[in-house]
């Protein structure tokens, strides 16, 4: 029996998935580290239920500006 943690969540900290393929998701990790944001924590790559590809979870803190 697995028990998720609850996470409080800290401003400018955002979790994301990405869904595709393992090439093309490395280059828009590239992509957010170059506009700034910094990845925190990156699950390894797993192979999708329904879909081809794969997904990885991205940890990220968002550059520094102004909030929206």
């Amino acid at each position: 029996m697995t028990t998720r943690q609850r996470l409080i969540p800290v401003p400018g900290v955002i979790k994301i998935r990405l869904i595709g393929d393992e090439a093309d998701i490395s280059r828009a990790a590239e992509l957010l580290t170059e506009a700034g944001a910094e990845v925190l924590d990156a699950s390894g790559a797993r192979p999708n239920r329904y879909d081809p590809g794969v997904r990885v979870y991205l940890t990220i803190r968002l550059p520094a500006g102004e909030s929206r």
